[in-house]
């Protein structure tokens, strides 16, 4: 059985959608192009994401979690769409890019109206037992990584061998541990 949002979330999904688009034109002077939904993250870990659609040049594909628009509503709503619109906005007005959470996103967000770009994620209880984690040792403790990092420090080792991470603490670099029995 496909799940689906009441007519209600709906609509007030796309009301959100166009005030940030109306915002954005007031604030910035930017038209932001057609943005299209797409319901297709099933994991809690990942709220929402938002970048250039892959097939339709000057159009944005947000991709949203279903599950947690349904549970959490109007909040959702509130924190994940203003924060994904606000990379949106991020891309049109730095078009040669800043960091992805950096000041210049935080400023636009908040022009947005997200009250504490920071937090959005700690609003949302997050299943954890679907996490996997990998360890990796330093000089002074064992740390936890999720699969990104994982894959990304596999694929770093695999081939230029360099950005590899490095314990804040200690400063060393992190080394995978493959068997921890």
């Amino acid at each position: 059985m496909k799940k689906t949002i009441s007519p209600e979330l709906s609509e007030k999904l796309k009301n959100t959608f166009e005030f940030l688009r109306a915002e954005t034109n007031r604030i910035y002077n930017i038209e932001v192009p057609v943005i299209y939904v797409k319901f297709d993250l099933t994991t809690q870990q990942t709220l929402g994401a938002i970048g250039k659609h892959p097939e339709y040049e000057n159009c944005f594909s947000a991709r949203l979690n279903l599950d947690l628009l349904a549970r959490y509503g109007q909040l959702y709503i509130d924190e994940v769409i203003v924060h994904e619109f606000a990379h949106a906005v991020t891309d049109l007005k730095y078009p040669r890019g800043v960091r992805p959470h950096g000041k210049e996103w935080k400023a636009i967000a908040r022009n947005l109206g997200l009250k504490n770009p920071k937090s959005t994620t700690s609003l949302f209880e997050v299943d954890k037992k679907h996490l996997r984690t990998f360890p990796y040792k330093c000089v002074c403790k064992t740390h936890q990584l999720g699969i990104r990092k994982h894959n990304a420090a596999v694929k770093q080792y695999k081939t230029i061998k360099r950005n590899r991470y490095t314990c804040s603490i200690c400063k060393t670099q992190l080394q995978y541990v493959e068997n921890v029995d």
